[in-house]
C-alpha cells in the first residue's frame, strides 16, 4: 500500500512541475519538408434519377471497372445498387474497352418550347 501510494505521489508531484515550469521567452522556428502520397484508385461514376435513367457517367479511369451508381449526385448518402438495368445501358453507353478519363456521356438538356410563338399548320382531308 505504501508503495503505491509512493508512486501516486511521485507521479502528482512530477506532473506538478511540468506544468508550473516557466515558459521560454525564445522563439523556435521549425522548417520541415513534408511529403504527402495519395493513391487515387480507379473509379467510375454512373449518375441516374429517382427512375434509374443514367443522366451521366465519369471516370477517371482507362480501365473497364464496374461502376458506382449515385442518385442525381455523386455524394454520400445517394449512392444506389448497380441493377442489371443499369449495368446494360451502361454497357451501351461505353462499350468494353472505350473508358477513358473525363465525362463518358451526359444526358442532353431537355429545352422548353414557348408555344405561343409556334404556328400549327393543318393539313386538310
Amino acid at each position: 500500500m505504501r508503495r503505491v501510494l509512493g508512486v501516486v505521489l511521485l507521479v502528482v508531484l512530477a506532473s506538478s512541475l511540468v506544468a508550473t515550469r516557466p515558459a521560454s521567452a525564445d522563439t523556435v522556428s521549425v522548417t520541415q519538408r513534408v511529403i504527402i502520397r495519395a493513391v487515387i484508385l480507379p473509379a467510375t461514376y454512373v449518375t441516374v434519377d429517382s427512375q434509374g435513367h443514367i443522366l451521366r457517367i465519369d471516370s477517371n479511369t482507362t480501365e473497364d471497372i464496374n461502376p458506382f451508381v449515385y442518385e442525381n449526385t455523386v455524394k454520400p448518402g445517394n449512392q444506389r445498387p448497380l441493377t442489371p438495368a443499369i449495368m446494360n445501358a451502361f454497357r451501351q453507353l461505353v462499350p468494353l474497352g472505350k473508358n477513358h478519363v473525363g465525362v463518358l456521356y451526359q444526358r442532353p438538356q431537355v429545352t422548353a418550347i414557348n408555344l405561343t410563338t409556334v404556328r400549327f399548320i393543318g393539313l386538310g382531308t
